[in-house]
């Protein structure tokens, strides 16, 4: 099932245009898989079970998942069904998209804030055990918003296949305009991660500040959720309950992404090998590291360093 990584096969990005697929696919059963690209699902006629980390949820029109780079699903139908994929390649959000990562609102449609599953499930035993850095959006649309954004991703369908020079501009306006379409009809709760990012924090529980401190200060330090709700002289089931209502994740899983975005920024900024940044964020298994940085940014940790670099030189 490994190698089962994309929608029929890679998708075919045009040469032309951006990394950007939109086109209608009829679905029955199609089984665990996942990919390393951004997919938007938006379900346009029948029903089935969307199947993801922790979640199984039954599909009806107007239904749109947003599965992030790594993370696997999978559906289940008695018959066939309808969806309009959208599928952004992961060196577009890094690089094209970084000002809207910085959106508190789009920014959480393009992945940079979104919980971690609490329960993994692996490809097969040829997988060591890895829980997926995000987990799924579910985005329930009314029908004029669903005709909206079809509306759009059948002009950016065309828009893709266009020869002309401003081919690249106009794909990434249509993709803005069909993410601000989703934006408009996220739930408040599906924003609290990013609302703290942003500084526009909601009053936070008392111990979500300290607690995000402490992790901060110490972040290759081997956390445990016991250990960190020692420090805080609070009960572990409370600190979680609390992180998960401030920032949008459990206290480990935010520690995930604080180490992540650690990991990049030395990425970055460093040319120490990449075995030893992981030992500084905190994961002394460099294979380990490899699979949790190519599931929470959709490429390896080699291949972010050095399309982050070409960029540079360009």
């Amino acid at each position: 099932m490994r190698g089962l990584r994309h929608i029929h096969g890679r998708p075919n990005f045009s040469k032309r245009a951006a990394p950007i697929l939109a086109k209608r696919f009829r679905h029955g059963d199609h089984y665990r898989h996942d990919h390393d690209f951004l997919e938007f699902a938006l379900v346009l006629a029948g029903q089935g079970t969307h199947i993801s980390p922790g979640h199984r949820h039954e599909m009806h029109p107007g239904d749109v998942f947003v599965i992030p780079p790594g993370t696997w699903h999978e559906y289940r139908s008695a018959s066939t069904f309808l969806l309009y994929n959208c599928c952004v390649g992961a060196e577009l959000i890094q690089r094209d998209l970084a000002c809207a990562r910085e959106d508190p609102i789009l920014g959480r449609l393009l992945g940079c804030a979104s919980a971690a599953a609490k329960s993994a499930s692996t490809w097969d035993e040829m997988s060591s055990p890895c829980e997926p850095a995000f987990s799924v959006l579910r985005i329930s649309l009314p029908r004029r918003a669903l005709r909206e954004c079809i509306l759009k991703l059948d002009q950016l369908s065309d828009a893709i296949d266009d020869p002309r020079p401003a081919n690249r501009a106009r794909c990434m306006g249509l993709l803005l305009v069909f993410l601000a379409e989703l934006a408009d009809h996220l739930r408040p709760d599906q924003n609290a991660a990013h609302r703290l990012m942003a500084g526009q924090r909601a009053t936070p529980h008392r111990l979500v500040i300290p607690g995000v401190e402490i992790l901060k200060q110490d972040i290759a330090h081997a956390w445990t959720l016991d250990e960190l709700s020692e420090q805080l002289q609070a009960d572990p089931s409370h600190v979680a309950r609390v992180f998960n209502a401030g920032v949008g994740l459990p206290p480990m899983a935010f520690l995930t992404r604080l180490r992540m975005e650690q990991a990049a920024a030395l990425l970055l900024s460093t040319p120490d090998p990449i075995s030893d940044i992981g030992h500084r964020v905190g994961w002394d298994d460099a294979n380990y590291f490899a699979r949790r940085f190519r599931a929470h940014f959709g490429m390896t940790a080699s291949e972010f360093r050095a399309r982050n670099a070409k960029k540079r030189r360009d």
